[in-house]
């Protein structure tokens, strides 16, 4: 539950900048939509913040297509074992 953690604390940070956004409810909703999968983990760091591997290896070990983040050291390795890493505005648009 560690990404749990990781999506609590940007949440918070973000409720800062944005506090007409119903941070709470985006997490909800995230908690809500859970599939709890094991981590893969790599022989080798894969992006540039090591702690940035735990994603990836949630997203491909749960059959993930998508991670969406605005992370840009995440977003460097778009196409990673054919996971696309897209920000939120992109992702909502393809949907």
């Amino acid at each position: 539950m560690i990404q749990l953690a990781e999506y609590e604390r940007v949440l918070a940070e973000l409720a800062t900048k944005y506090p007409q956004v119903k941070y709470q409810r985006i997490l909800e909703l995230i908690t809500i939509h859970t599939e709890i999968v094991p981590t893969l983990q790599f022989a080798k760091p894969v992006c540039k913040e090591r702690d940035d591997d735990m994603f990836l290896g949630t997203a491909l070990s749960g059959g993930a297509p998508y991670i969406v983040s605005g992370d840009k050291l995440l977003l460097d390795v778009n196409g990673f074992r054919g996971l696309r890493i897209v920000q939120p505005k992109a992702f909502l648009l393809e949907l």
